[in-house]
This record gives structure tokens, C-alpha cells and sequence, in this order.
């Protein structure tokens, strides 16, 4: 069973956090029965988390701590010990669905791709059970005190899922509950991080797994560039799935051949958008304009029906396809790709933003109208693009003139605006 509710300071949630929800789930768990409880470590302080922990082990004697993505844990509780067969799961991992799962969502492969996600064994709850006063800590429906808890941590950032690993190291749980590579698991590890954007601090040492994770955190940090530059320091291909938009943005940036034979390898991942983007960038980078402004189209298009493309590969490339010195027609085919919303609106903002900077070199007065009609009501507030909506509209002495003109003024007063009238003292 798997328990994933709102956030616990709405009223009534923190219900399902209470001891007499998790006594309730027992009367309906299977011998062997596995219950997964969903907690964010974002806007929550450390006692919320103790609370949490000490509340789930009240009902459950043995809990795993796993990592979902980059600000949630994942606590699998038993009534019994919980049973690993390594065997199995790289079995699972390597079928469908789970290949394709985790490869999109985590970035890994294989069962050291699944136990990269493992934080602690049950002696990490036990241990916290152990602290002075935990009896405190339970939350009940009679004594909620988990939904206080919650709220008084909303807004609140001095709590950081990190905080649970250092903890979890301090009470020496941090073992891997299976016979498996623990260098494997700490490379998938790395390549998890970066696919859920979380930089890896982890990068002391040595060889050519510390490039690797270099290289990571840097296309994580944005740094494609550097990113490029440590991965093509190192020699061995793509490890984790995730590895293969690291290495292929990475040299693409930096103008590397290499490039190619990992866009290739996106294409048979079933990543084509990304395939394209790859393609895209190196030919940015060797001035070939066009073919660059064909890769990015396909790659808009491809974008409208994956929402798993990866979104900040998608972002980066946008503002670049749309300054790219292209000739009108294909100025326009990257104004026709872009004028489609990508799956579930990703980058919605950057898309029609772009549109509008390659109207101008498509033919502003003919197509500005559409596309501004996509931006409209509440365009984003640049001066830039404020100024050029004016221009549109009165060219064409659209009703919206007197809107426009009204949101350029307001900019401008707001742009200029000060406290109180600033006087220089006299000299």
C-alpha cells in the first residue's frame, strides 16, 4: 500500500499521519505486506520529521527510509522484516515497465539504479524512537500535533533531506540491506542526483568515476560546458541513463564529434526530442545554422507528446534556437515548432517568449498578432516585449492598443518608481 496525501497542514490530512490511520492500515495488510508513507522534507522542521518517524514506528516495527524525488522520503514500513532479492529486483528493473520508469524518472538502470535510492535501515527509526520524550512525538487523531507541526514549518527552509542522511550516518544505518556493487550503487547514485536536479557534493577523490560525478554536478549547476569538459576527460561510455544527456549536451557544447553517437543512442532510448537537441547544439557550435535550426524544430515537435523530455536540456535550448542568425524560412519553421504547447504546457513561458523574438525574423507585422494573441491577457511583464506588443497592435489598430499602451506605461512607472523623492544633498 502506498499512502501519498496532500501536505499535513491543510486541515484533516495530518490524519492520515496518525497513529489510528497506520492502526487502520494493519487490519488490511497481507502477511509480507509493505506500507509506503510519503514524506516531504521541504517547509519542515526537525521535529516534524521526529514526529513523523516515531508516529509510523509506533504501529510498524521495522521501516526503511527510501528517496523519492529531489525533497521527499519514502518510508517503507512492515510488520515484518522487509525481504530483498537482488536477483529479482535487477530482473524487474530490466523489464518494462520499470526499465523505461526508471530511466526517465530516476535516471538509473538496474537494481543498483533502484537501491541508489536507499537511505537507511530500520535502526535509523529506532534510533530516533530511542531520543528522550518520543512518547510526545506520537500524533493521534485526539493529539494531532503533526498538523501544527506541519504549519509551523510552512515557509520555513532550515530543514533539508541531507539532514536525514547525516542522521541517518550518525546511528549507523546507513548499510545496504543487499549483497550488491556498492561502487555500482554510489555511480548510480551520483547519476540519480543529477536526473532529479540535485547537484552531488560528492565529488572528492580520484579517476575516472570522480570525473564522471564532476560532470554531473556541473550539467545539473547548468554548466554544460564544464560538463562537457570532464566527460570527455574520462573514457568509459554512458553508465546510467541519465549519463546520456549529461555526455551528449556536455560535448555537444564544447563542439566534440562524440556527440553524435550519443544522440544516436538517445534515439534507440526512445529520447528523440533529446536526440535532437543533442544534434542541435553541436551544430551551434560549429556555425552550422541550419541544420541547427532543423534539429531544434524536430525537437519542439517531438516535445509536444513527451512529458518526460527533459526539461531543463528543453529550456536551455529554447533562447538559443530562437537567436540562432537564421534564414526567414527557417526562422519560421522554429516559429511554427514552437507554436504547439509541449505535453502537460512544460516551459510554457519560454516557448511563447521565443516566438515572439523570431517574429522578427519571420515577418513581425504578418505574424505578431498571433502571437501575441497566445500571451494575452497577462503577457510577462519585459519591457522589451511590452513595447513590441504596442507596436504590433497599433500597427494593426487592434482594440488592444489601448491595453497594451496602458501595461507599457505602468512597467515604466513601476521601473522608475522610488520610496520616497530622492534629494541630493547640497554640496
Amino acid at each position: 500500500m502506498f499512502s501519498e496525501p496532500s501536505n499535513p497542514y491543510r486541515a484533516g490530512i495530518a490524519s492520515l499521519f496518525s497513529r489510528d490511520f497506520y492502526e487502520g492500515v494493519v487490519d488490511h495488510m497481507n502477511p509480507g505486506g509493505v506500507f509506503v508513507q510519503w514524506l516531504q522534507t521541504y517547509e519542515i522542521d526537525a521535529g516534524t520529521v521526529r514526529t513523523v518517524l516515531t508516529t509510523l514506528g509506533s504501529v510498524f516495527p521495522y521501516i526503511e527510509t527510501w528517496r523519492g524525488c529531489s525533497g521527499d522520503l519514502l518510508l517503507a514500513a512492515s510488520l515484518e522484516p522487509i525481504r530483498h532479492d537482488v536477483t529479482r529486483m535487477e530482473t524487474r528493473a530490466a523489464a518494462e515497465p520499470y526499465r523505461t520508469a526508471l530511466a526517465r524518472t530516476w535516471g538509473v538502470s538496474g537494481a543498483a539504479g533502484v537501491y541508489s535510492a536507499f537511505v537507511a535501515q530500520d535502526a535509523f527509526v529506532r534510533a530516533v524512537m530511542a531520543l528522550p520524550g518520543s512518547d510526545e512525538h506520537i500524533s493521534s487523531d485526539d493529539w494531532p500535533i503533526l498538523e501544527f507541526g506541519f504549519a509551523r514549518g510552512l515557509g520555513r527552509r532550515d530543514f533539508d533531506v541531507r539532514d536525514v542522511f547525516e542522521a541517518a550516518r550518525t546511528a549507523g544505518a546507513t548499510a545496504l540491506p543487499v549483497a550488491i556493487d556498492s561502487a555500482a550503487v554510489e555511480e548510480q547514485r551520483s547519476a540519480r542526483l543529477a536526473a532529479i536536479g540535485q547537484r552531488d557534493t560528492a565529488v572528492a577523490g580520484e579517476g575516472e568515476s570522480l570525473l564522471r560525478r564532476r560532470a554531473r554536478a556541473a550539467w545539473t549547476a547548468g554548466d554544460v560546458e564544464n560538463a562537457g569538459r570532464s566527460w570527455a576527460a574520462q573514457t568509459s561510455p554512458p553508465i546510467a541513463p541519465v549519463d546520456l544527456l549529461v555526455a551528449g549536451e556536455g560535448l555537444a557544447s564544447i563542439g566534440d564529434a562524440r556527440a553524435t553517437a550519443v544522440a544516436a543512442a538517445l534515439e534507440v532510448a526512445g529520447q528523440r526530442a533529446e536526440a535532437h537537441l543533442v544534434r542541435g547544439r553541436l551544430a551551434v557550435q560549429r556555425g552550422e545554422v541550419t541544420a541547427a535550426a532543423d534539429e531544434y524544430a524536430a525537437a519542439f515537435v517531438s516535445a509536444r507528446s513527451d512529458p518526460w523530455i527533459a526539461l531543463d536540456m528543453l529550456q536551455r535550448a529554447i533562447p538559443i534556437a530562437s537567436r540562432l542568425e537564421c534564414a526567414a524560412p527557417r526562422a519560421r519553421a522554429l516559429w511554427e515548432a514552437l507554436s504547439t504547447p509541449f505535453a502537460v504546457h512544460l516551459a510554457d513561458e519560454a516557448r511563447l517568449v521565443a516566438r515572439v523574438r523570431l517574429s522578427h525574423r519571420v515577418d513581425f507585422r504578418a505574424t505578431c498578432v498571433e502571437t501575441f494573441a497566445a500571451l494575452e491577457p497577462w503577457p510577462p511583464f519585459s519591457r522589451a516585449l511590452l513595447a513590441d506588443r504596442l507596436d504590433c497592435y497599433r500597427a494593426h489598430g487592434s482594440a488592444l492598443s489601448e491595453l497594451a499602451e496602458r501595461d507599457l506605461l505602468r512597467f515604466d512607472d513601476l521601473d522608475s518608481a522610488t520610496l520616497l523623492p530622492l534629494q541630493r544633498p547640497p554640496r
